[in-house]
Parts: C-alpha cells; structure tokens; sequence
C-alpha cells in the first residue's frame, strides 16, 4: 500500500514538473517571437539606411564633381600666377571627397555587417524556436538573451549626416574667386600708377 501510494505521489509530481517545463518553454518561445520580430524589424531598417547611405555616396560624388567642374572654369579665366592655388583647391576639394567618401564607406560595410550578424541570429532563433531537446533549448535561450544587448547596438546616426552640402563643396573655389578678384583688381592699380 506504501509502495502504490509512493508511486502515485512520484507519478504526480513528475507531472508537474513536465507541466512547469512545458509552461515554462512557451512564455520562452513567445520571448523568442518577438525577439524574431525585432531582429527582423531591425534588419529592415538597417537595409534602408544602406539605401540612403548609396544615394547620400552618389550625392557626395556628384557634388565633388561639379566643385571641380566649377573650380576648373574660375581658374581657367586667371593668370598664370594663379595655377598653384588652383592646384592647392583642387587638392583640397579632393581630400575632403575622399574622406567623406572613406566614412560613408566605413558606414556602409558596419550596416552589412550588422544586417548579416541579425540575419544569422533569426536563423538561430528560428531553429531555436523548434528544437526538441530541453537542455539545447534553455541554454541557446540564455545565450541569445545574453548577446541582445550587443546585438540592439550599431550605426544610429542617419546616413545622410555623412555628406558635406554642395556650399561646403565650393567654398574653397569662392574663396578662390575673391581672390583673384582682389589680385586682378590690385594688378590692374599696380599697372595704372605706373
């Protein structure tokens, strides 16, 4: 009698622990979804900044182009004194392309970085989500809890920040053409008084 007794209360208790366990795995699973859904949210935006990142390095070209365009046509009206300034804009104008064009670069390759890290740890959690091995289940759910906070990290600031306006572009070309304005004006004085 002991003995049925016993095993009936082992029987009953080894029950609710399935059933704790398997309440347990659901609500872990429902964090899991969202989690899903979060990484896959992030992705998509992610994937538009890429976007906006390509047109703001079109736009970063673009304006560089018509900078020196603009800058070639200033100095092709000046005198030969000139030719080293004009070097000296062009030269300038270009580092300041490159360097934008370095860290919008940059940006681009962390964003994919980024958008292929999240598309690996969707996968993760989706064969997480249908794994039927309960040690291999709340293990790979504390892992994946523990890298979140690395992972909601990454690239905030907007693309477009990364380019310089077309007024910053041609600055040093005006300032060029204030300067062999005064020069042709100073030139011109100088030929008069004498």
């Amino acid at each position: 009698m002991d003995t049925k007794h016993r095993d009936t209360t082992q029987d009953s208790w080894t029950m609710k622990i399935d059933a704790d366990v398997s309440t347990e795995r659901t609500e872990k699973q429902s964090e899991l979804k969202d989690e899903k859904m979060k990484s896959q949210q992030r992705i998509q935006e992610k994937q538009k900044k890429v976007q906006e990142l390509k047109q703001a390095v079109d736009k970063i070209k673009s304006r560089a182009q018509t900078a020196v365009e603009d800058s070639e046509g200033i100095f092709s009206e000046m005198i030969s004194s000139m030719e080293k300034k004009r070097s000296e804009v062009i030269e300038l104008i270009r580092a300041q392309e490159k360097a934008e064009l370095n860290r919008a670069e940059q940006l681009l390759k962390q964003l994919e970085l980024e958008i292929t890290d999240l598309k690996r740890r969707v996968t993760e959690l989706e064969q997480l989500l249908h794994t039927h091995d309960r040690m291999h289940f709340f293990q790979g759910f504390r892992s994946e809890k523990a890298i979140q906070g690395f992972l909601r990290g990454g690239i905030q600031q907007n693309p477009s920040t990364c380019c310089s306006s077309s007024e910053d572009f041609s600055l040093r070309a005006k300032e060029q053409r204030r300067f062999s304005e005064i020069f042709l004006l100073y030139d011109s004085g100088s030929k008069h008084s004498t």
